[in-house]
């Protein structure tokens, strides 16, 4: 209404401008009667609202000294800011849709459960200043690491992956889904599947912990993993484009019970290879 009526300055013509708001004021003031006012931008159904719309805008361009603001296509999503006022609180609506999607697609909460308490532990181990932000979405990544299983057992972590990036999931913006579909499209099978624009997005030590929670817990019981740990050869190394060697210990008799986890974590290892990431397994006495 404002820039169809030449309410603004000439050199702003297509925005929301206090001159333009003060303008359009006395435009209804003289109108005495909105339902004959007859304006280019002023809808039939918007009528009953104009005023109090009118009267807030002002409000709060002149408490807050606002002399322009720019109109924009795009929008929030609604509850949007519900959703980040709650992060801070005790009530965070991407821990409510998590769950949710566990039970919509399926999935076995306490494997859920298992592989996210290991995936921490282990993700401690190698980041111990991690930002509650990074743990969370490592959490809900080994949460939701098997709802694709409700569409097919084959290449289900791909399936996964599909819907944590495309699904409405009420609390997780756009970047939060991208990351958690990285994560879990990541938490299986051969590396190569990443691009070279993911790897270097991803947080691969996110990454190693939940691939490595999800080999450990495969059996889908609690187990007593309390002698496996992560731990970097070189401690503080950090050169661009290098990471530091990476040793996973676990106790010699305990790989000895398990041989089939000891042969996956030796394939985990040469998996990492293949990305020059030097992963070894080491098995004290």
């Amino acid at each position: 209404m404002i820039g169809g009526s030449g309410f603004n300055p000439p050199d702003q013509p297509g925005d929301i401008t206090l001159q333009g708001l003060r303008e359009l004021r006395r435009t209804f003031v003289r109108a005495g009667n909105l339902n004959k006012l007859r304006m280019e931008g002023l809808k039939p159904d918007r009528v009953p609202v104009a005023a109090g719309g009118l009267a807030i805008m002002l409000g709060v361009f002149e408490e807050l000294g606002i002399q322009s603001m720019e109109v924009t296509d795009a929008a929030l999503r609604l509850g949007v800011l519900y959703d980040l006022l709650g992060r801070e609180q005790s009530h965070d609506m991407r821990e409510v849709t998590a769950q949710l999607f566990i039970q919509r697609y399926g999935a076995d909460p306490q494997q859920a459960q298992r592989v996210g308490d290991l995936a921490l532990r282990l993700y401690h181990q190698l980041r111990p200043d991690a930002t509650e932000s990074d743990q969370r979405l490592l959490r809900w990544a080994a949460s939701l690491h098997e709802i694709g299983l409700s569409i097919s057992h084959s290449a289900y972590h791909k399936h996964s992956s599909y819907i944590a990036a495309n699904a409405d999931m009420p609390g997780f913006s756009r970047g939060e889904q991208a990351t958690l579909a990285q994560l879990i499209l990541a938490h299986t099978g051969k590396l190569k599947k990443l691009s070279a624009a993911d790897l270097d997005s991803l947080d691969l030590d996110a990454v190693i912990a939940l691939r490595l929670a999800v080999i450990l817990t495969r059996n889908r019981t609690d187990v007593d993993l309390d002698g496996l740990r992560l731990r970097y050869a070189v401690p503080g190394l950090s050169l661009p484009g290098l990471r530091p060697p990476l040793q996973i210990i676990a106790p010699r008799a305990w790989l000895k019970a398990n041989p089939l986890t000891e042969y996956s974590l030796q394939q985990e290892a040469a998996e990492w290879a293949r990305l020059n990431w030097n992963v070894a397994l080491h098995s004290p006495a």
